[in-house]
Order: structure tokens, then C-alpha cells, then sequence
């Protein structure tokens, strides 16, 4: 993420090599714009950040999800341990501490957390929460410090490994969008949630961007690709004419010139 008053400043959420134990795990940061940095916050050799936000009204304030994963040569992780957590950071991320009230513990199976902040509020946050006991949507009104459930439906933050994005509207603080293996979206913020675009297909959208000067444009990626919106979700694009695919394993072949191959994904 970058500042938004200084381009050099930028903070990176690293997860790290997930197949194992390394060091280049945590949130980093730069001031002269990427030719230096500095770990700012590092917990262990198993827990990476993955994700890192800007307050949207306070730069200076800063949200990061560690989450202590690895990975295992088959999908779906060979453990998740005991040390992730939603972090803060009042002093442009210098100092941290780490967030608790209300949110599941270690002893719940926490894992990955989500987080979406209100740009027109940002003392309004929500977020997904991947936990074995008491997973769920979660509702904050004091900038992140204490965090009350709201949903539990598993179709809006399960698979939590793979999925974690949610966004609120940038002028309509009720209205919520989340990624899944399909999107859903609400509009009495969280209560209740309805359906926006999803499977059959194999969708598994990841990331939500919406256009913060006219928010009836929405750009959802999913595994195929991205697909846009102009009028907030009623008609979309298409992924079928993009020269994108996803690849778990490339190799070459002995040929001049070589021809590379890969495995795709749906």
C-alpha cells in the first residue's frame, strides 16, 4: 500500500516463503520510495502478514493481519499455529500491538482475518474471520479496537485460507461486499446478505477494487481473471476474452526455441 500524501512511503504485507520456516515474513516499510527497508513488524519464522491497510481519514494509522501458516505439498495447509492476529498502528507503523477484544483467540483455531475499513467512517470496520470455533463476519464502530460477530454464514468467510476480502461501499457505510467462491453483497451493513455473482464455475473471486469517485464501478479478480462492473452488479463483463489463466506447474521442453508448458486451473 502507499501513502497517500507521499508517494516514497509504502508498506508491504510479506507472507513469505509458505512452504517453510524463513525470515522475510512480517510488515515492511520504505520512506525513500523501495530503494531501502525496514521490518517493522515480525513475530516468528512461521507467521507472515497478509494483508495491510491505511486508515482511509489518518495514514498514520495502520491495520495488518498476521497470519502463522504453512503450507504442506498437498493444498489446505500442513499446520496454522498459534501467533495470528489483527495488529494496530497509531504512529505511521513504527509501533504495533495487537488487537483482541472480541475476536476468537488462539485457542478458537484463529487463522486468517480480513479486513474492510468505511472510507466515509473509519471507525467502521467489518471483517471475515477464519477460526474453527466462532468464525464469522465481525463488526467494529471504534476504529478496530473491540469487535462484536455479525454472520456466521460459512458461504461468506469460509475457505479463509484462500479467501479473506471484504470491501465497504466509499460513500454508503451499510453496504458490504465480500469474495468467496461466489460475491455477496449487503445492504443493512452485515445483517443480512444476498448473492451478487458467483458459481456455477468455479469462480473464487479474491480481490474487490471499487472506484472511489463513482462506486457503481467495481472491478472483482477471480481465479480466470477480473470482471467489471459499471453498474453496481447488475450487468458484468467477461473473462472469456482475456489471455490470463492460472498455472500450478510450468516446465520447458528440449526444443530450440524451447516451448514452456503448464498445468491450468479450471
Amino acid at each position: 500500500i502507499i501513502h497517500p500524501d507521499d508517494a516514497d512511503v509504502v508498506f508491504v504485507a510479506g507472507l513469505g516463503h509458505p512452504y517453510g520456516a524463513n525470515e522475510q515474513r512480517g510488515v515492511f516499510k520504505t520512506i525513500d520510495g523501495g530503494k531501502t527497508w525496514k521490518k517493522v513488524l515480525y513475530i516468528n519464522e512461521n507467521t507472515g502478514a497478509i494483508q495491510v491497510e491505511f486508515d482511509p481519514n489518518n495514514p498514520d494509522i495502520l491495520f495488518a493481519d498476521m497470519w502463522e501458516h504453512q503450507e504442506g505439498p498437498w493444498e489446505n495447509a500442513k499446520f496454522s499455529g498459534p501467533n495470528s492476529g489483527l495488529y494496530k498502528s497509531t504512529d505511521g507503523g513504527e509501533n504495533w500491538r495487537k488487537i483482541t477484544k472480541g475476536l476468537p483467540t488462539a485457542e478458537d483455531g484463529l487463522g486468517r482475518i480480513g479486513v474492510g475499513i468505511a472510507p466515509s467512517n473509519s471507525k467502521l470496520m467489518f471483517a471475515t474471520v477464519d477460526a474453527r470455533k466462532n468464525g464469522g463476519i465481525y463488526k467494529s464502530t471504534d476504529g478496530g479496537e473491540s469487535w462484536t460477530f455479525l454472520h456466521g454464514n460459512r458461504r461468506l468467510w469460509g475457505r479463509g485460507g484462500d479467501f479473506a476480502e471484504i470491501k465497504v461501499h466509499p460513500t454508503d457505510p451499510d453496504r458490504l461486499y465480500v469474495a468467496n467462491v461466489a460475491s455477496y453483497t449487503s445492504a443493512d451493513g452485515g445483517k443480512t446478505w444476498s448473492s451478487l455473482k458467483g458459481a456455477p464455475g468455479g469462480d473464487d473471486y479474491h480481490r474487490i477494487w471499487i472506484n472511489p469517485t463513482n462506486p457503481d464501478i467495481m472491478l472483482f479478480v477471480a481465479d480466470q481473471g477480473a470482471v467489471i462492473t459499471v453498474n453496481a452488479g447488475r450487468t458484468w463483463s467477461s473473462w472469456y476474452n482475456q489471455p490470463t489463466t492460472q498455472l500450478y506447474h510450468v516446465a520447458t521442453d528440449n526444443a530450440f526455441t524451447y516451448w514452456v508448458y503448464g498445468g491450468q486451473q479450471e
